[in-house]
Formats: structure tokens, sequence, C-alpha cells
């Protein structure tokens, strides 16, 4: 006698049809409201202001060159304006420049807020110490600061 898992495998048929119709109707894109309540940035639950995503503040990482820098502007003096949340720029300990300053633009399917941005940092000059700050200017002048080792 052999008993099949035929209701396992219907199941499990359903949720890959479900994931399937759901990524038709787009709504895994970051903007997407389904039903206009429920979206994947509604899950975020991200505070008002900067949200700095990468490169972590928690950990003590040394920096490699390009960093990436990425996260959300989310209002509170962190706007968008023509597509920009601000610039970006690395510091060594004693204040010098260690890339340009770049800005933080936002991705094509960010359309409205939380404004998900996305850069790279390349290293334009050497830093003098082993520590400095990663310096965050929004388009209304505000400063967010974050330490980082070198």
């Amino acid at each position: 006698m052999n008993r099949g898992n035929g209701g396992v495998n219907v199941l499990l048929v359903v949720a890959i049809l479900l994931v399937i119709a759901l990524f038709g109707i787009g709504y895994f894109k970051s903007d997407r409201v389904l039903w206009d309540t429920f979206g994947i940035k509604t899950l975020l639950r991200l505070p008002c202001g900067l949200t700095v995503n990468d490169p972590d503040a928690t950990k003590d990482i040394k920096a490699v060159f390009p960093i990436l820098v990425d996260g959300y502007a989310n209002g509170c003096g962190w706007d968008v304006s023509s597509g920009n949340a601000g610039t970006v720029q690395v510091f060594d300990g004693k204040g010098l420049p260690v890339t340009l300053p770049t800005g933080m633009f936002v991705v094509r399917e960010s359309t409205n807020a939380p404004f998900y941005f996305k850069t790279y940092l390349k290293l334009h000059t050497p830093p003098t110490t082993d520590k400095g700050n990663i310096l965050f200017i929004s388009t209304t002048g505000l400063i967010h600061s974050i330490p980082i080792t070198f």
C-alpha cells in the first residue's frame, strides 16, 4: 500500500502560484501598494529621518573601497529633491576628505517615501588616520555621521 503526499504537493503548488501572482502584479517592488493599504514599505516600519543600511554603524568593520552606501530617506528633513536625498562623503580622523562628495540618488523604483538610495564611494585620497567618519548631508542641510575604520 503506497500513500502519497498529494495534500502537501497541492499546497506547495498553490504557494508557488501565489508568489508568482504577487510578482506579476508588482507587489514586491518597493513602491507598490496592494489594495492601497498594504505594501512592502509598510512592512519596513522605518522611523522618520535617515536610515542607513550599509555600512552598518553597529559593527566595527574595516572599510574597503569602493564603499557601498545604501538606506532610506524618510522625511523629517531628509527629503528628496530631483531624485537626490543629499550627499555622502568619507573623512579621515583629521577631517580631511577621503572621497569626493557623492549624491545619494534615489533608485528608479522608489517614487514615494521612504525613498531608497544606493551609491558607491570611491577612494580619492588615502586616509591619514586609522579612523574617520562617513558624513551624510541632506538636501535641507541636516547632517548625520557614522564612524568608520580604515
